[in-house]
């Protein structure tokens, strides 16, 4: 998270520390057992249980921690982005909740069946479809869900950062696309291949 990290044991446990001010390390008794992954929010947490059902806790101005109804079971993946949260359901669709300015949490026609993979920026939400493809949505102030013509297949996985996407191709290849500030999204020669 942005002032505080989380770690997920062997035994399904959750371990938070760091900056407490909005409750988002006081780990809730549900995400002391059973847990198979977690995220990190700007100031909210997250957890998968192993019955697909999802936690939140923290801060939740935005709702970005009032889990919905479609996520309290059949969930397979999970992320956090500033103030929003992101769910991947068994049946291949994305849920989102939380802020919304940017429409970082209405997700698309495109991602509500197929989708492999998720991931979540600041304010943006990148999925992975399985047909290899790339759908991005929400702010785009840097291009970061202008989503180039090499990720629209051929992606074996994906990551977001605060304002840029990553995209890792079959060939070992990665692209990357969005904010460039500091020279996150000029791939070096060295992960042109064989990542």
């Amino acid at each position: 998270g942005y002032l505080h990290t989380v770690a997920l044991k062997s035994d399904g446990s959750v371990l938070a520390w760091g900056s407490n001010a909005n409750g988002q390390t006081t780990v809730p008794a549900g995400a002391q057992s059973g847990v198979t992954a977690i995220a990190a929010g700007y100031w909210h947490t997250v957890a998968l249980k192993s019955d697909g059902s999802v936690l939140a806790w923290g801060r939740n101005d935005l709702g970005q921690s009032t889990v919905p109804a479609g996520a309290q079971s059949g969930v397979t993946a999970i992320a956090a982005g500033y103030l929003h949260t992101v769910a991947l359901k068994s049946d291949g669709s994305v849920l989102a909740w939380g802020y919304n300015y940017d429409g970082q949490t209405t997700v698309p026609a495109g991602a509500q069946s197929g989708v492999t993979a998720i991931a979540a920026g600041a304010q943006h939400t990148v999925a992975l479809k399985s047909d290899g493809s790339v759908l991005a949505w929400g702010r785009n102030s840097e291009g970061q869900t202008t989503v180039p013509a090499g990720a629209q297949r051929g992606v074996t996985a994906i990551a977001a950062g605060g304002y840029h996407t990553v995209a890792l191709k079959s060939n070992g290849a990665v692209l990357a696309w969005g904010a460039n500030w500091y020279g996150q999204t000029t791939v070096p020669a060295g992960a042109q291949s064989g990542v």
